[in-house]
């Protein structure tokens, strides 16, 4: 049954981006007009089929076995954050959406953390447990910016948030931003302009710790067995006979 549940994740994650991927190489080659710059759909999407299955594959990195649920907050977590937040355009038309999927993803890589520790930590010491999976969620939200950041350097996509949106040029930061160069200038001379793509990333990171944090404060007054029965995220394969 457990089986049948994660590949239902698998199933739907596929089922929900390859045909957005279809779509925005459709667009892209055959020069079409799409809702966004068809190369960023393309990334975009193919890095939610990505994620979609990194459970599988520390499942045969760790020999572990990932439950269903924790394939679960992945997938929701994508679906705020890769669907909605950037293929549909939450990000750009909700000005809190992604704070709301920064927290979510705090919370959600801190029990991954907490669950990993078991690989790590042969003994079931809370502190350690709790210190892991908040500096395992931070870790993690760092290589996210460092994807975020590779992604639109490859792609010119606008996941990090650099261009304000008076001066949006589609999500293409290969293009010239909107507006007069007065405009631009006006804006940028102030504190809220040449500072705003620095307060995007440092309240990216704040959401983060926000999350990673709050979860680790109600794991305190949590018993860890009970915790482990509740998120069922990761436990450890029997070794293989010989």
């Amino acid at each position: 049954m457990e089986k049948r549940l994660k590949f239902s994740v698998y199933a739907a994650s596929v089922a929900l981006y390859l045909p957005c991927v279809v779509y925005g190489l459709v667009c892209w080659i055959g020069g079409y007009t799409a809702h966004q710059e068809p190369s960023k759909i393309v990334a975009e999407t193919l890095q939610g089929i990505a994620l979609a299955f990194v459970p599988l594959l520390l499942e045969k990195i760790f020999r572990l076995e990932i439950s269903f649920f924790a394939n679960l907050m992945l997938f929701i977590f994508s679906f705020g954050a890769i669907f909605l937040g950037q293929f549909v355009g939450l990000y750009y038309s909700t000005s809190w959406w992604d704070k709301i999927t920064h927290v979510f993803s705090g919370v959600m890589l801190f029990f991954y953390g907490t669950a990993l520790s078991g690989v790590f930590f042969k003994d079931d010491n809370k502190l350690a447990v709790v210190v892991f999976g908040v500096l395992f969620a931070l870790a993690a939200g760092l290589l996210w910016k460092i994807a975020e950041f590779t992604i639109d350097t490859v792609f010119g996509s606008e996941m990090q948030k650099c261009i304000p949106d008076a001066f949006q040029n589609g999500g293409d930061i290969f293009k010239d931003l909107n507006g007069t160069v007065e405009e631009i200038g006006q804006f940028y001379q102030k504190p809220s302009g040449y500072r705003y793509a620095l307060m995007d990333t440092m309240f990216d990171i704040i959401a983060d710790t926000a999350g990673a944090v709050l979860s680790a404060v109600a794991l305190i007054f949590v018993k860890r067995e009970r915790c482990a029965r509740l998120f069922g995220i990761i436990k450890r394969k029997p070794p293989v006979k010989e």
